[in-house]
């Protein structure tokens, strides 16, 4: 499917239990529910350079399904590539797929989660801003999220790590915005590094630990100091600089 405009329907491209589908040039929006939903066992799909805006279903973040992409757990081999998802009024993009790759790719000015990964995936050079939570990342136990080369921007959240017994790996990202740039829970495994991570005040909650016992709670101060690193065995050539003093990170890691 090339070169495509598709709009005010109910969703706009539904791919239930097909393999070896491509779409690309597309531009889909102002349909009430998914502009791209891919699900029932469907395999082996391409979406590339292709546009998924302002689908909304007037529910806004409650427990709709109007996201820019999604796939459900049943689909598998799914890469999305140069693509955007745009003011749609619940995920840009909602992955349940396992291992599910996203490159290249731009999320911005949705009602909840910029970027949600369910089941495990890969992320590179992914932009993510003025979202309510910039990346959810969760997986089953063994499974692992990779964000690399990635920009969250203006979130009230940067990334949120949750699970039992699965990996987020974050490296050379940048993280900056008015809210706590990174929360992950204590069963997840966290390998940080390389990457920057700031808000305006450094003595606020930058890193945020969660345990049975409570919180743990890093400061843009505390990460400056060397305690983060100290405590977490994380951190390494992790920075938490002003925005003004921020450089290009493409080629730090």
């Amino acid at each position: 499917m090339s070169g495509l405009h598709i709009h005010n329907n109910h969703t706009g491209i539904w791919i239930a239990g097909a393999s070896n589908v491509v779409v690309h040039d597309c531009i889909i929006d102002h349909n009430f529910r998914t502009g791209i939903r891919i699900c029932a066992g469907a395999h082996r799909i391409r979406v590339a350079d292709t546009r998924s805006e302002a689908n909304d279903d007037g529910l806004g973040c409650d427990d709709s399904e109007s996201d820019g992409f999604n796939t459900d757990a049943s689909t598998s081999d799914i890469v999305f590539e140069r693509v955007s998802a745009v003011g749609n009024s619940q995920d840009g993009f909602d992955f349940k797929s396992p291992n599910v790759t996203l490159l290249q790719a731009i999320s911005r000015d949705n009602g909840c989660s910029g970027v949600k990964v369910q089941a495990g995936g890969y992320l590179e050079n992914v932009l993510v801003e003025y979202n309510t939570v910039g990346i959810n990342a969760a997986a089953p136990a063994g499974g692992t999220t990779v964000l690399q080369n990635c920009t969250l921007s203006q979130n009230d959240l940067g990334v949120r790590a949750l699970g039992t017994g699965n990996t987020l790996m974050m490296r050379n990202c940048i993280v900056t915005g008015p809210g706590k740039a990174l929360s992950y829970n204590s069963p997840v495994q966290l390998i940080e590094h390389h990457n920057i991570l700031y808000r305006p005040l450094s003595t606020d909650r930058l890193i945020v630990h969660e345990d049975p016992n409570g919180e743990t709670l890093y400061s843009g101060d505390g990460v400056n100091s060397g305690q983060w690193q100290r405590e977490s065995g994380q951190g390494q050539e992790t920075l938490p600089l002003p925005r003004s003093s921020i450089p290009s990170v493409a080629n730090r890691w």
